[in-house]
């Protein structure tokens, strides 16, 4: 049985794991925030997105150990770029979960209960014509 969350449920989610990740100085709270993704994942049925998920944030961990061993700028510049990746790996993760988990009409729907305008919902663009 596959749990089914409500799309707004799923954007307060990616919210706060923006908070959750961007504002704890700690390791250890990026890795129970991305394990608690894969967990929930699993349980929403996005098997692929969960495991791609944590096997890039192992490859990630990896590669920031292996940046300490090689000391000098070229070392610092990388384990610059993979403390960033690092940081926005959970948002791609659960994000790809919400975008195989929901389907379009279901978030337009929760879009409108939440009072969000149709112009932002679905933009008109203007075309030029001549």
């Amino acid at each position: 049985m596959k749990l089914v969350l409500d799309p707004r449920t799923k954007m307060f989610i990616l919210v706060l794991i923006n908070v959750i990740v961007f504002l704890s100085p700690s390791l250890a709270a990026e890795g129970i925030c991305m394990g608690s993704i894969a967990l929930l994942a699993f349980a929403m049925g996005a098997y692929r997105q969960a495991l791609r998920g944590l096997a890039l944030y192992a490859v990630m961990m990896a590669a920031l150990r292996l940046c300490g061993v090689f000391p000098g700028f070229l070392s610092a510049v990388v384990s610059m770029m993979v403390i960033c990746f690092r940081k926005i790996a959970p948002l791609f993760v659960f994000s790809s979960v919400m975008i195989a988990t929901t389907r379009v009409s279901e978030l337009i729907c929760a879009l409108q209960k939440i009072h969000v305008p149709k112009s932002i919902i679905i933009p008109h663009t203007k075309t030029a014509t001549r």
